[in-house]
């Protein structure tokens, strides 16, 4: 047996369900087609998270009689994903995509061939799927015109991609760069330009049409299809399968179901009906030689009597009780529950996987952080947290889980937010790691998307941003209206009470603008307090790249053990 390394989570595969299904049984229930996503280890291209996992996508045809799969074999760095079976099972539809382009394409069924339906790309919306058979032959979806992309493929590439352009243009000297917005500005449909469309999957045909109206009646019903209600988020009910399984595709008219589940020690896919189970794939079983983290939970109260849990995730090896260098996960409104969720598993494949903290030797501990202020308060949101992380610190240290003078801080997004807050709050922490935070939230009610900034309409986010701010801090209204108020919850402003050393990290490409880890490093750079500002050009919210991951873990490993050194676990 061995501890988990970063390169182990790079490999592991995954189903994720962003625009449609990934399995699809045939009309007879004799097959089922699925798309498994490959790891980011194997992925050719990067920069294509809010797209899911579907242009790493490969797609299996499983005989649900012998359990054999025929692996589809695609043309070199194209992933399929959402197959879908045609009416009578001889064709799959599916959603083709190599980080320039996703299109329609089909797969003969019986030869395993792929055709590209059309060179223009399919919109994308959340929850739908992305197309739907009409008939054996006849395929509705929506194409956009031209080259234009939906904008889950593009929204990583198009500022970098759009501000190039635009300052080539100004070096030169030969045009006008100038973009104007106003205070009329209407904000951008990004899906406006697509249109309905039926495509001829024998000789490739398509026919377009400006709206539902002018559609045929058979292509009305899809283009008001409503928001599929994924089967990914039922649990199984069959005792015969593992706890964590959930169903992904069913027939119940003949009973056949087909589960999923990630566990510890690998992912595997089965097919279920009244009479037996049977196991069609088996996956990432290099976790079966990994000793994960032992899983605890505790209970506790906060001081208002409200009871609460946090998770504890010992390195292997070690017993509950002897103390020693721990690492505080800290996300507001986070909630611990007997089901792990995606940071605490070992079979996650995310860039923020807690137990490669305990394979490095550090205890982790995952706190239930409630953070619904008082509406009739006065939204002292920093106090609040503060208070409910002293707290669950009390209660860890009660089980002699952690070492007080060696106990870190860290978290991303409004997480980082929280890492920051809690340094200036409170003198808990050895140090604090802040991924993506933010430090200053009169900054961020009005700051652009860098990824949109270019654009000559009003990016997405500069009407949800406010929203967000809202919501998640439980601001009561804008920063001109209650500036006491965002000055005393934006750590930047308290800049001079964190002594504690801080490590921030930011991608530049980065919804939360990079900004914010710029103004806390020249703070604290300015006090002369310990700081280390780690920036990834290229990357957005979260990483994607195996060498920023890589690097980031290992950046993260060496300041722990520059601040709290600890023996790893022996393998």
């Amino acid at each position: 047996m061995r501890v988990l390394t970063v390169d182990d989570i790079l490999k592991l595969h995954s189903f994720d369900e962003f625009f449609g299904s990934q399995f699809s049984l045939s009309p007879d229930t004799s097959a089922l087609a699925f798309s498994l996503h490959r790891g980011m280890k194997n992925a050719p291209r990067f920069g294509l998270g809010y797209f899911g996992g579907g242009a790493r996508g490969r797609i299996g045809i499983a005989d649900l009689s012998s359990g054999e799969i025929d692996w589809i074999e695609a043309p070199q760095d194209l992933g399929l994903s959402c197959p879908l079976f045609s009416p009578c099972g001889t064709r799959i539809a599916v959603a083709g995509c190599n980080g320039d382009f996703v299109s329609p394409f089909v797969i003969d069924a019986s030869s395993g061939n792929v055709d590209r339906l059309t060179d223009r790309n399919l919109r994308l919306t959340i929850g739908r799927d992305p197309f739907q058979w009409l008939g054996e032959t006849e395929l509705a979806c929506e194409l956009f015109a031209d080259e234009e992309r939906p904008i889950s493929l593009d929204i990583q590439y198009r500022g970098a991609e759009k501000a190039y352009r635009a300052w080539q243009t100004a070096w030169s000297g030969s045009a006008v760069t100038a973009s104007v917005l106003g205070s009329d500005q209407a904000f951008p449909d990004y899906g406006a330009n697509a249109l309905l469309c039926l495509i001829d999957t024998t000789s490739g045909k398509v026919r377009d049409f400006p709206g539902a109206a002018a559609a045929p009646e058979k292509l009305k019903a899809f283009a008001t299809r409503p928001a599929r209600n994924s089967p990914q988020n039922r649990k199984s009910e069959d005792d015969r399968l593992p706890v964590q399984s959930k169903i992904f595709a069913e027939d119940a008219n003949r009973g056949i179901a087909i589960h999923a589940v990630k566990e510890d020690d690998g992912t595997r896919l089965f097919k279920a009906d009244a009479k037996s189970v049977s196991l069609l794939l088996e996956t990432d079983t290099h976790l079966a030689e990994i000793t994960p983290a032992r899983d605890l939970i505790f209970p506790y109260k906060l001081e208002d009597g409200t009871d609460v849990q946090f998770r504890s995730l010992l390195p292997p090896g070690k017993r509950p009780n002897i103390a020693g260098p721990a690492i505080m996960w800290v996300y507001p409104g986070q909630a611990v529950s007997l089901e792990r969720d995606y940071h605490s598993r070992i079979n996650s494949p995310t860039f923020f996987t807690l137990q490669l903290l305990a394979a490095r030797g550090y205890t982790v501990l995952i706190p239930d952080i409630p953070f619904k202020p008082d509406e009739n308060a006065t939204c002292d949101i920093s106090a609040l947290l503060a208070s409910t992380v002293r707290t669950a610190c009390d209660a860890a240290r009660s089980q002699d889980l952690y070492d007080p003078s060696h106990l870190h801080v860290m978290g991303t997004s409004m997480g980082g937010w929280a890492v920051q807050t809690l340094l200036a709050e409170t003198d808990l922490f050895r140090s604090g790691i802040s991924m993506a935070g933010i430090s200053n939230l009169t900054y961020q009610d009005g700051q652009f998307d860098i990824r949109q900034r270019y654009d000559d309409t009003l990016g997405e986010w500069f009407k949800t941003r406010p929203q967000m701010l809202s919501r998640n801090w439980h601001l009561p209204g804008p920063p001109w209206d209650h500036p006491e108020i965002y000055i005393r919850n934006s750590p930047l402003f308290s800049a001079h009470r964190i002594t504690a050393p801080l490590l921030l990290f930011h991608g530049d490409l980065d919804y939360v603008p990079i900004t914010q880890s710029e103004e806390m490093f020249s703070a604290l750079h300015r006090l002369g307090r310990e700081v280390e500002f780690v920036r990834y050009w290229g990357e957005d919210h979260v990483y994607e790249s195996p060498a920023n991951i890589r690097d980031a873990w290992q950046r993260i490993f060496a300041w722990l053990n520059k601040h709290s050194p600890v023996d790893p676990p022996d393998n």
